[in-house]
C-alpha cells in the first residue's frame, strides 16, 4: 500500500503552520480557559491543532495506491468444426471413433498449463467437447464473431482450429478474420483429394414475382470427373416440371451457369424444387438438389368498365389495357350483373349516366364510393344527372345534337407529362362525338385536351382531371376512340 499525494511535499508546511496558528490565535491568552490547568489547556490547544492540520492535509488529497496481482493462464481456444463433411472420406471410421479419442488427449495435456475452452461449430457455435460431425452448414464468419466478442481483451494464448476448410454459410473468411491477438493453428482434417461428383452449387432468384410476369432464375452446377457424361437440370413445382435442360460435360473439372425463365401463375407462395440428374458412384446426393420459395404477388391494378350499350369503343378500351400485364380488365354492359366498386382500382363509365333513367341503383353505388372514377361523355349520356356526379365539368345543352371535335392541347396542365412523339401523334388522331353545349370547368379542374371543331380552336375541355375530396376524377368528352386505336396502329 502507497499514500501519494498530489501537491508537493511542502504543502505539508502550510498543514502545519495552520494547525499551529489556529491552536495558538484560539487558546493564547484566552480568558476562558485562563483557569484551567495548565496541561489542560495545552492538551485542548494540541488537539484542536492536529485536527486543523488533518483537514488540510485532506484537502491537499491523499491518495491510497494499492496494488494486487493475480496469475491466469493462457486461454486455449479449441474450435472444432462439426460439419457432416469430415467423415466423408475412406477414413470415416477413424473420425468416428479414433479421432474422438485422440482430441480428448490432446485437450486433457493442454489443460495443465493452459485454460482450454472448446468450440463446436457448424449449423451453429456453440461451446462444447461433443463432436459427432453430424451438421449440414460450415460457418467460419459466426465462429470468429463469437470468439471476437467473448475474448476480446482477455490473455488468449492461440486458436487452434481443427476443419476440412470448406464452408457453405456466411463470408469468405478471407474477409471476415478472426481480430484476436492470437495465432491461429490449423489441423487439416477430412480428405483433399478430389472426389466424382455433381453439386448443385447455387440458385439465385428473386423473392418476388408478380402474377402472370415471367421471373428469372439462374442455376450453378459443378461437376467433378464425369467427363463425357450429361446431366439434366429440371426446376420443378407443384405443377410437375416448369423448365429442364440437358448438359453434356465436356472436361472433368466441370462448371456452368444456366439461366431458365419461369412463368408466375398461382398467387401465394410457390414452393420450386432445383435438381440436377444423379450419376452412379457419386460423393454424395444430398447436394444435386435445392428447394427455394418464390411469392407470386396479385399485384395488378383492377379496371371495371361500365357501358350504357354495346359499343366498339369498350373493346378498343379493354385492348389498349390489357396489353399492360400489370392491369387486369373486366367489362360489362349495363344490367348484365351486379358488381362491387371497392373491388376495382378505377371504374370507367362509357355514356353513363345514360338518358332515360336506367342504371339509377349501379350510378348511386359509384357515386357513394371513392374508387377513381373516369366517364366518357357520348351522345347518350344523361347531361344533367352527369352534371349532378359533380365530376368537375358541367355541360349544358339546349337540345340533343352533337358536334365533332378534334383534341388540342391546352396550355397550363401540370399533372404529368408526354413525350413529343405522343402528343404528335394525338393532333393527327381523328374526331370524336361531342354534345354541343356550353362548357364549364370546376377551378380545380385541370384540363389536358380542348376541343377543337374544324378550324376554330375554343376553351371547351375534351380531356380533363380532378380531385374531388382526394377522389380522382376525369372525363373525356366524345365518343368514337376506337377510331383513336385504329389510329395508332397506323
Amino acid at each position: 500500500m502507497q499514500i501519494v499525494f498530489q501537491y508537493p511535499t511542502w504543502f505539508f508546511l502550510l498543514a502545519i503552520m495552520a494547525g499551529a496558528g489556529y491552536a495558538f490565535g484560539l487558546y493564547y491568552r484566552e480568558k476562558r480557559t485562563s483557569e484551567f490547568p495548565l496541561w489542560l489547556t495545552r492538551s485542548l490547544a494540541a488537539i484542536r491543532g492536529v485536527v486543523v492540520f488533518l483537514i488540510v492535509v485532506l484537502l491537499i488529497g491523499p491518495l491510497i495506491k494499492s496494488t494486487s496481482s493475480r496469475t491466469e493462464k493462457p486461454i486455449i481456444i479449441l474450435a472444432q468444426d462439426n460439419s457432416s463433411s469430415i467423415p466423408l472420406n475412406s477414413d470415416s471410421a477413424f473420425y468416428r471413433n479414433d479421432y474422438q479419442t485422440l482430441l480428448a488427449e490432446f485437450r486433457a495435456g493442454l489443460s495443465g498449463d493452459f485454460e482450454v475452452t472448446s468450440y463446436v461449430f457448424g449449423n451453429e457455435t456453440r461451446v462444447s467437447e461433443e463432436v459427432d460431425f453430424s451438421e449440414g452448414r460450415t460457418d467460419y464468419s459466426q465462429l470468429f464473431e463469437e470468439l471476437d466478442n467473448v475474448y476480446a481483451n482477455r490473455n488468449v494464448g492461440a486458436v487452434i482450429l481443427a476443419s476440412d476448410g470448406l464452408y457453405n454459410r456466411g463470408r469468405d473468411p478471407i474477409y471476415s478474420p478472426l481480430h484476436l491477438n492470437a495465432p491461429i493453428y490449423s489441423i487439416a482434417l477430412g480428405d483433399t483429394s478430389i472426389k466424382r461428383d455433381v453439386i448443385l452449387k447455387k440458385v439465385d432468384h428473386n423473392r418476388y414475382a408478380y402474377l402472370g410476369n415471367e421471373f428469372p432464375v439462374e442455376l450453378t452446377i459443378e461437376v467433378e470427373k464425369f467427363q463425357g457424361k450429361s446431366v439434366t437440370v429440371q426446376l420443378s413445382g407443384e405443377k410437375g416440371v416448369l423448365w429442364e435442360e440437358n448438359v453434356n460435360i465436356n472436361n472433368s473439372s466441370f462448371r456452368k451457369v444456366l439461366s431458365a425463365k419461369l412463368k408466375a401463375e398461382t398467387p401465394g407462395l410457390n414452393r420450386i424444387r432445383a435438381n440436377v440428374t444423379v450419376l452412379n458412384g457419386e460423393l454424395s446426393r444430398s447436394n444435386n438438389s435445392q428447394d427455394f420459395f418464390v411469392e407470386v404477388l396479385d399485384g395488378r391494378q383492377k379496371v371495371l368498365i361500365i357501358a350504357a350499350n354495346p359499343h366498339p369503343d369498350i373493346a378498343a378500351i379493354k385492348r389498349s389495357i390489357s396489353g399492360n400485364d400489370n392491369y387486369e380488365v373486366d367489362a360489362f354492359v349495363l344490367g348484365e350483373r351486379e358488381f362491387t366498386p371497392e373491388k376495382y382500382d378505377l371504374i370507367i363509365l362509357h355514356q353513363l349516366p345514360v338518358t332515360g333513367g336506367r342504371g339509377r341503383a349501379e350510378m348511386d353505388k359509384v357515386r357513394a364510393s371513392t374508387v377513381p372514377v373516369f366517364c366518357i361523355v357520348g351522345s347518350k349520356t344523361d347531361l344533367r344527372w352527369f352534371n349532378d356526379m359533380n365530376f368537375g365539368l358541367q355541360i349544358t345543352a339546349a337540345r340533343q345534337s352533337k358536334n365533332e371535335v378534334l383534341p388540342v392541347f391546352a396550355k397550363g396542365f401540370s399533372l404529368f407529362t408526354l413525350d413529343e412523339n405522343v402528343r404528335r401523334m394525338v393532333q393527327r388522331f381523328p374526331p370524336l362525338n361531342a354534345p354541343f353545349g356550353e362548357y364549364a370547368a370546376n377551378g380545380s379542374a385541370q384540363t389536358l385536351l380542348n376541343q377543337r371543331i374544324g378550324n376554330v380552336e375554343t376553351e371547351n375541355p375534351m380531356l380533363l382531371f380532378n380531385d374531388v375530396s382526394g377522389r380522382k376524377m376525369g372525363v373525356l368528352v366524345g365518343d368514337g376512340i376506337w377510331r383513336w386505336r385504329i389510329r395508332d396502329y397506323e
